[in-house]
């Protein structure tokens, strides 16, 4: 801490590698756990679901297939009523990456008071107010998520990996890494709580902005590819 440059150094790799790159990771790979349920399943993921249940009941009975097809459930609902626009698939997606982090930002809080913080309970209580203002977990989850259906639902084959995790990773990184510095240059100064509070807001601020931004281009995107995917449906 005597050696400012160095020190500032080491709170960059903190920020930055230690904590975003990490616990975006984490967060990314979380949805990927799920990722199997039928509400992420394509138009075609459900046909092939649905041809192989029906030539497995075919085998061992004479049923008629559209009745089978009526019957057919996967996971408890049936199956016919799992298709889904790319819009609606692209809207499940971001809610539950959002879930996910939200579930990750509760252990995280609860690390933070049991184990990090060993003052009062007033202080916890402060912590968790400061935490609750600035949600940075869920905000770079959605921003992840535009990536994600970027991916997987627009099917566009140069957005991968990197790209889905690298903006979230900056956004998280900078919130850290601008409250991290506030905090070692400014420990004995009462402003730079309030400089802290503020970076912080106007991270969160334009991490919204920049999210329903995107969402909003990302809509238009599947509403014109759930537009062509109907014509193309109509001409078969």
């Amino acid at each position: 801490r005597d050696h400012p440059i160095f020190y500032s150094l080491y709170l960059f790799i903190q920020a930055f590698i230690l904590a975003a790159v990490i616990e975006e990771l984490i967060k990314y790979l979380g949805i990927q756990m799920i990722s199997d349920h039928p509400d992420f399943w394509s138009e075609n993921e459900l046909e092939c679901a649905i041809d192989a249940v029906i030539q497995e009941e075919t085998e061992h009975t004479d049923g008629d297939e559209q009745q089978l097809k009526q019957k057919i459930s996967v996971h408890g609902m049936p199956i016919h009523a799992q298709r889904k626009t790319g819009k609606v698939r692209g809207d499940i997606m971001t809610i539950a990456m959002v879930a996910v982090a939200i579930g990750f930002t509760c252990c995280e809080n609860l690390v933070y008071i049991f184990v990090y913080n060993d003052n009062s309970l007033n202080v916890e209580m402060v912590v968790l107010i400061i935490r609750m203002l600035f949600p940075v977990h869920p905000i770079c989850a959605a921003i992840q998520s535009i990536g994600v259906i970027r991916r997987d639902i627009e099917k566009d084959n140069n957005h991968q990996l990197g790209k889905i995790l690298v903006p979230a990773i900056l956004v998280h990184g900078i919130f850290n890494y601008a409250l991290m510095m506030f905090d070692y240059f400014g420990r004995d100064n009462p402003s730079s709580v309030l400089a802290a509070m503020a970076s912080g807001v106007l991270i969160v601020v334009v991490s919204v902005a920049w999210f329903f931004n995107e969402g909003q281009s990302q809509r238009r995107r599947l509403k014109a590819l759930d537009q062509r995917t109907n014509v193309d449906q109509s001409r078969l």
